[in-house]
């Protein structure tokens, strides 16, 4: 379990030590971990590289079908896979949101009468910062990308920045996340007929 107080910071470096080292490769991680079901017991760092490696996955996925060359059928089955691939993901924030919301004390997160929310949940801020570790990588590997990746960097620095601004004011009582229920299903709602 998470031995010390959490921040986003803290995320943010674990997600730019695993896309920073050449040993950590998403489609290892993904064959043993991707068909096995999200746990309710699931270790919170083993959590965000899940979500993280589902994002470098995602990533290669979008770009293969980008190809116009894609013949129909593996076209199909890619667009397959992206959603399966958004629907861990999916899981994997709400999973991210429990695991954070549950460092924080009631009194912190729910002080009766306030309604000052902020608009993103705890997994979507770590789900905006793998996307973004992820682009600084690729256009950091890239000669002519140079301006967007200093760019993506800043941006990542100023994202990390603002989310543990607004982590204080949640733990401070004066600002609560705002937990949207999972809506999307990616086919998993489709009724029998």
């Amino acid at each position: 379990m998470q031995t010390a107080p959490f921040s986003f910071r803290q995320c943010s470096d674990k997600l730019h030590a695993w896309t920073q080292n050449p040993e950590w490769t998403h489609q290892t991680w993904l064959d043993e971990e991707h068909n096995r079901p999200l746990e309710s017991s699931e270790d919170s760092w083993r959590l965000l590289e899940r979500l993280h490696a589902t994002n470098k996955h995602l990533w290669d996925l979008e770009d293969r079908v980008r190809n116009p060359a894609l013949p129909e059928k593996e076209l199909v089955a890619l667009k397959r896979a992206i959603d399966q691939a958004n629907l861990t993901r999916n899981q994997c924030i709400e999973r991210v949101d429990h695991w954070v919301l549950a460092l924080l004390t009631p009194v912190e997160h729910l002080r009766s009468g306030e309604r000052n929310y902020h608009t993103e949940s705890p997994g979507m801020i770590l789900d905006r910062l793998s996307i973004l570790h992820l682009r600084c990588r690729a256009f950091s590997e890239q000669s002519d990308m140079e301006a967007r990746h200093q760019q993506s960097q800043w941006l990542l620095q100023t994202l990390v920045h603002a989310a543990d601004q607004t982590l204080a004011e949640v733990q401070a009582g004066s600002k609560r996340f705002f937990m949207l229920p999972e809506l999307k299903r990616y086919g998993q709602d489709k009724r029998q007929t």
